[in-house]
């Protein structure tokens, strides 16, 4: 299903509602600046969510809501690793937490991690046939219309955390009121890094977990003037203001689809790729070129997304085999992409766009 855009032309609100509506079974992949997310919908309801960004997994989160101590997770994570487990399997064996808890614990954690979507102005999508795989799952799948409106309770909670906050350059200190006993362990730990010189950006770098829950902890105890406002700095641009580029999401979403094909089949016939124009993402180190040919290394190290797979083809001397299968692993390492016009023609045709259009739209990669 080819559906892609910006998030300024399409809030998270529509997307879910879309999703809900055509009962999609796949992933609705999200990306801003330097970050991530993965929405995984079974026939329009959501069942997973994942985030690249660890200041958002789940076993921080485990930490920040005080479900386990921070020494639990790094001795759960140790298992994982040792028994080859998900999260949720090595803390049930391990005795730290019941299926029950790590079931509803999980699909809270889904729903913020969706729910922080709505505060991202800027941003790409699009819509793969990628599916979730992992046994970790909700106990039920999230129904689309709960999130929206949690969604947009969060966004009109964020505006008003913001006349106070007015930006993350803003220094915070303890305040004349005492920390009750009753407070939530973010609270507490938010409490604990406030030391007067700390701005609210570094606080969140200590802290991590959800975005707006930080906030929503350090807004909370300013209102009860457990902690108050020591000194406001200049207002700082954040990776959150930058616009992704064009060209990040038209690899990327080239890239989903050619994964696709490549896990379905090792090697494909020389005549289904050799309209595509290879592209690096990231060229490959010495090491994962090692145990290929001098002459496919060569051939591979010449790609600028310009030359097409029969152009390719008709420079190498050995099997096309040889080629289609180098290629695909160098895919499957989502290392290449496959574009289905020359590099250079679609940065013209980027630049010649008109930017209030949707240019994606027009680009098939089909």
């Amino acid at each position: 299903m080819d559906f892609s855009g910006r998030l300024s032309a399409f809030p998270m609100a529509d997307l879910l509602q879309w999703a809900m509506n055509e009962r999609c079974t796949g992933a609705l992949v999200v990306r801003r600046s330097h970050r991530e997310k993965r929405i995984f919908f079974h026939t329009g309801k959501v069942v997973a969510c994942h985030s690249d960004d660890p200041a958002e997994y789940f076993g921080r989160y485990l930490v920040l809501q005080g479900h386990v101590a921070l020494k639990e997770i790094t001795f759960a994570l140790t298992y994982c690793h040792r028994r080859d487990v998900r999260l949720g399997v090595a803390l049930e064996e391990l005795g730290l937490l019941k299926e029950s808890k790590i079931r509803s614990t999980l699909r809270q954690h889904i729903e913020d991690t969706i729910c922080d979507l709505f505060l991202w102005r800027r941003g790409v999508f699009f819509f793969t046939e990628q599916t979730w795989k992992e046994e970790s799952l909700p106990s039920e799948a999230i129904d689309s219309i709960g999130l929206t409106l949690e969604g947009a309770r969060w966004f009109d909670d964020y505006q008003r955390i913001r006349d106070v906050f007015q930006h993350d350059n803003i220094v915070l200190h303890r305040g004349s009121s005492v920390l009750p006993q009753n407070c939530s362990s973010l609270q507490r730990l938010v409490y604990q890094e406030v030391d007067g010189t700390r701005s609210v950006s570094k606080l969140y770098s200590v802290v991590q977990g959800s975005y707006f829950r930080f906030l929503e902890a350090a807004f909370d105890l300013a209102l009860r003037e457990i902690v108050d406002i020591e000194e406001v700095g200049g207002e700082i641009e954040s990776e959150a203001s930058r616009e992704i580029g064009i060209y990040d999401l038209l690899l990327e979403q080239a890239t989903e689809e050619q994964n696709r094909l490549f896990q379905r089949r090792m090697a494909l016939p020389a005549d289904l790729l050799e309209g595509f124009y290879p592209l690096w993402i990231r060229r490959p180190k010495a090491e994962d070129l090692a145990d290929l040919d001098d002459s496919i290394v060569a051939l591979l190290r010449g790609i600028d997304g310009n030359a097409s797979i029969l152009e390719l083809l008709d420079r190498f001397e050995g099997p096309e085999e040889q080629i289609t299968e180098a290629l695909g692993a160098q895919i499957r390492s989502r290392l290449l992409a496959l574009l289905p016009r020359p590099f250079e023609e679609l940065t013209l045709l980027a630049e010649s766009a008109d930017p209030d259009s949707d240019i994606l739209s027009s680009i098939s990669f089909e």
